[in-house]
């Protein structure tokens, strides 16, 4: 009888993370780093905190054989993108709906990033029509750059991935550095999912 019970790769951190790290299990190194990368710093880490334990979960992924910064960047790159993008949207567009910025927004440097992108200084006009569908208007606008974020997101060192921290440029991405980049992302994601999803088995 197959074990329908699932495969939880989020309790194998928990169990794991307590321990001194060469002894965690693989699931939970890259568990640790996808859980960065799409939150963010962890509310109760400083920047440093958060550095330091994902420097230190690259090394030891290095270590066992696994090419981290390929792995996050060709596998993860999806990660870093909606953070920058869920960054971006909360920056332009919380202020003139009356919400508060979400946690660890306040580091995020919005303007250098719009000056980069080449957003326009003026928000197109927020109908009375709900959040979602400015949200939705406004992820319309970024679409025609998301080259130019995945020019940065190739060459971008892991902190610069991990904080989101603006380059001085982007150089153009050629239509063929664009196409190689994204065939790299299936057999990397498959790692990043055989050892991160929980699943049933």
């Amino acid at each position: 009888m197959l074990d329908k019970r699932p495969f939880d790769a989020k309790a194998v951190y928990l169990t794991d993370r307590d321990a001194e790290m060469a002894k965690w299990r693989t699931i939970s190194l890259v568990t640790a780093m996808r859980e960065i990368l799409e939150g963010g710093q962890g509310p109760r880490s400083s920047p440093a905190e958060t550095l330091e334990i994902f420097s230190s979960v690259a090394q030891e992924l290095t270590r066992r054989g696994l090419d981290a910064v390929a792995l996050i960047r060709y596998g993860m790159w999806h990660l870093v993108l909606s953070n920058l993008i869920s960054h971006l949207t909360a920056s332009r567009l919380a202020p003139h709906w009356g919400v508060e910025p979400v946690a660890n927004i306040e580091d995020f440097d919005h303007e250098a990033w719009a000056r980069i992108l080449k957003l326009p200084s003026e928000i197109p006009a927020i109908e009375p029509r709900g959040t979602s569908e400015s949200a939705k208007e406004f992820v319309e606008l970024l679409t025609p750059i998301f080259p130019a974020m995945i020019s940065w997101i190739r060459v971008a060192s892991l902190k610069d991935m991990t904080f989101l921290v603006p380059p001085p440029g982007i150089n153009p991405l050629a239509q063929e550095d664009l196409s190689q980049f994204l065939a790299l992302h299936n057999p990397y994601r498959w790692m990043v999912d055989y050892f991160s999803t929980t699943f049933y088995r």
